[in-house]
């Protein structure tokens, strides 16, 4: 499937590269245009509103994207991370650093799977991504997915086609919705980029998704609730009760969910329970935990809809069978594997479909 992960320009002859920075729209998922770096997912006035480390994660391109049309039989990529570390303790190579191909399959009219950038060393990296492809109707083209790296910082992206191929960029989608969450927003022990549930609920829903998942700090803050009601979206997500204790959403998610309704009193907004620790089922303090967060989120969603002027707009998931009855949907109690992030896409959608209208 790949070359080399040290193949450039001098091994593969005559590439055509291409950068997603040099196109108008620019890449997909990114919430804001003001930021301090191209591949930042949060505006520059965010820092000192946010906490230090929201700002911090907000430096990760978690989520980024950008599609294209190619009649390339084959597919490189090269790009630059700021970073030596290429992986942590709770997501791979791939994830942490790697790319994720999809590809538009006209005949069953889904996104399907295709290559994974894995197999490479450095933070500056070229791969041949995937070679031998079907080839296309003469001229036309396939549409393709590329996601970027859910945590190395970027400093650029691109991809390159044999000379004669052709290459067009497709703009920036119009229809956007917002994932804001924690660690399982931002991707932990999913295998590869595409493989989280925001991502995963973004192909089945033909969306773009703008992902502003934050590792251990997505807690409702105030902050967090202005910097949502700016973006330019057809839906947001609201998935952090897995970084907060039950008096926390007590006192916060009531303030948070009003202060976004109230902004934005026409914009789907999407309340996510978070799902029992796949052992909770024998362990009865931990389930009456989980237990009393849902009823304080519950509370508070059931407060704010009948008191904003559009209380259709709000809409609720429950958490107890998120990730199924099986209990293997995660690899350590708490953040999905892939089976348990395909497991939430699933629960969830229903719910999307029906605020998206």
């Amino acid at each position: 499937m790949a070359s080399s992960p040290h193949s450039d320009s001098t091994t593969v002859p005559s590439l055509q590269w291409h950068n997603p920075q040099d196109y108008a729209w620019g890449i997909d998922g990114k919430g804001w245009t003001n930021t301090v770096r191209y591949y930042d997912r949060l505006p520059a006035a965010a820092e000192g509103r946010v906490t230090e480390k929201v700002w911090g994660h907000s430096r990760t391109p978690t989520g980024f994207h950008t599609y294209f049309e190619t009649d390339s039989p084959a597919i490189h990529v090269r790009w630059e991370m700021r970073e030596d570390v290429l992986q942590e303790w709770n997501m791979s190579r791939c994830t942490y650093s790697g790319l994720d191909l999809y590809a538009w399959d006209v005949a069953t009219a889904r996104w399907r799977w295709v290559a994974v950038a894995d197999k490479f060393d450095s933070r500056v990296a070229q791969v041949q991504l995937t070679s031998d492809l079907a080839p296309v109707p003469a001229g036309g083209a396939r549409r393709y997915l590329l996601y970027g790296p859910m945590r190395n910082p970027l400093v650029r992206l691109e991809i390159g086609v044999p000379a004669g191929a052709a290459f067009t960029p497709v703009p920036r989608a119009a229809k956007q919705i917002a994932f804001y969450g924690s660690s399982i927003v931002h991707g932990a022990f999913a295998s590869r980029p595409g493989m989280n549930h925001a991502s995963i609920l973004g192909r089945m829903l033909g969306r773009s998704v703008i992902n502003l998942g934050f590792s251990g700090a997505a807690c409702m803050e105030p902050a967090m609730a202005e910097l949502l009601a700016e973006l330019d979206v057809d839906m947001v997500v609201v998935d952090a009760l897995p970084n907060m204790h039950a008096e926390m959403v007590k006192s916060r998610a009531e303030v948070f969910l009003r202060m976004l309704c109230t902004a934005r009193p026409e914009l789907p907004i999407v309340v996510m329970e978070d799902f029992p620790v796949t052992n909770a089922w024998i362990r009865p303090t931990v389930m009456a935990h989980h237990e009393q967060k849902w009823a304080h989120l519950a509370h508070a969603f059931e407060s704010v809809r009948q008191s904003v002027a559009s209380p259709g707009k709000l809409h609720y998931v429950t958490g107890r069978e998120q990730i199924g009855t099986d209990n293997e949907g995660t690899l350590d109690l708490i953040h999905p594997n892939d089976y348990g992030y395909m497991l939430m896409a699933n629960h969830i959608l229903p719910v999307a479909r029906k605020a998206l209208g």
